[in-house]
């Protein structure tokens, strides 16, 4: 049961780290092409882009174009960072996952086991009383 309250964790943290890279990637490409900032999908993409590179402004110095072309190492980096962690969240799912089934395997086999170990136990003797029921 923990495993699996883990697990379910790990997977609503995977789903974080992907959609911030999906973020991340559309406000480099917005940004290095010089995108409307005033359009409603650019402004969505810019909106969020700010709280998802908080960790990472300043970094690396920016690079605008006289048309507005903007070139933001620090997003790379932050999508290298992210990149990161979901290789550590995937991972951490691998693992709990494995655990999960190698419990599941041996609680399997002791069941197998108890079952065999009943089968194979002869039947309890009765006393010499046993045959005169019969």
């Amino acid at each position: 049961m923990t495993v699996t309250i883990a697990r379910g964790i790990a997977y609503l943290a995977y789903a974080w780290v992907v959609v911030s890279l999906v973020i991340l990637a559309f406000g480099f490409f917005l940004l290095l092409l010089g995108a409307n900032p005033d359009a409603a999908f650019t402004e969505w993409v810019y909106r969020h882009l700010a709280d998802t590179m908080e960790p990472f402004r300043g970094i690396f110095p920016q690079a605008t174009t006289p048309t507005g072309m903007t070139l933001d190492v620090s997003v790379l980096f932050a999508m290298f960072v992210y990149s990161l962690i979901g290789l550590g969240v995937r991972s951490l799912i691998d693992w709990l996952t494995y655990r999960r089934d190698r419990l599941e395997r041996r609680l399997e086999r002791d069941a197998l086991l108890l079952e065999r170990s009943r089968l194979e136990q002869p039947p309890p003797d009765r006393g010499p009383m046993s045959t005169l029921d019969s």
